[in-house]
Order: C-alpha cells, then sequence, then structure tokens
C-alpha cells in the first residue's frame, strides 16, 4: 500500500485560513493546495474556519491592487501532468502551488519569449 501525501499541513491550515478570510470559495483553496472542495470543507469545519456562501466575482483592477490572487486553470497532457505532481511532491508543495511559482517566475523575470521560442515537445497526441 502507497503512502499518501499529507495535504493539510499547518502551511496549508495557514493558507487556507487566509484564503477564507479573503472570501475565497472552498474550490479556490482546494486548487491552491491540492485538495477536493469536500475535503477542503470537511477540514474547515473540523478547524472551525468559516467559509461564506456563495459565489462571488472577482474585480481584477482591484484585485490587482488588493494583492489579491486570482484563479488560473491550465491544461495539461496527463504524463506531463503526473511528471510535475511528482515533482511537486519532491519540494514539499502540491501541484498548484508549483505552477504557481513557475508562473511567477515566468512573469517577474520577463522571460516569456525565452520559455515560448523554445521547440515545442510532443505532446502524446494532445492539443495544446
Amino acid at each position: 500500500m502507497r503512502k499518501q501525501a499529507v495535504i493539510f499541513t499547518a502551511d496549508a491550515l495557514v493558507l487556507m485560513r487566509q484564503m477564507a478570510e479573503q472570501g475565497r470559495s472552498a474550490t479556490e483553496i482546494a486548487l491552491a493546495i491540492g485538495s477536493t472542495q469536500g475535503s477542503v470543507r470537511v477540514t474547515c469545519s473540523r478547524e472551525k474556519i468559516p467559509l461564506k456562501r456563495g459565489r462571488r466575482a472577482i474585480n481584477l483592477h482591484a484585485a490587482h491592487q488588493d494583492n489579491v490572487e486570482c484563479l488560473v486553470t491550465a491544461h495539461l497532457p496527463a504524463p506531463l501532468y503526473a511528471a510535475m505532481r511528482r515533482k511537486a511532491g519532491g519540494f514539499g508543495l502540491s501541484l498548484s502551488a508549483l505552477a504557481s511559482k513557475l508562473l511567477i517566475a515566468v512573469a517577474e523575470s520577463d522571460i516569456y519569449r525565452a520559455v515560448l521560442d523554445e521547440e515545442p515537445r510532443s505532446s502524446s497526441g494532445c492539443v495544446a
């Protein structure tokens, strides 16, 4: 039997509490820590972390000014997803946290062209 990674670490609980205070949904929190919405709801209930009900729109201009994090969805070929998930685990991060750090590094270093100009790798038949 393989051992499952611990998702709800002390750091993850701090992040969950912060995101909940910002009014983030269980779905947004789950994506940020690499869990499921249901597990986040159960853990928040157990840890007495109040979650807001309902959906809310994000004002992107206000989000930028207030340094609020916004959600990005990425589609990856299954083999690349698995490899990145393993690599993230090796760093003690969720896949979402690793992807965030990589995207932040690209944006802050302004290396978009260097990343995008490389020869594309085979994506196992998946469309980019």
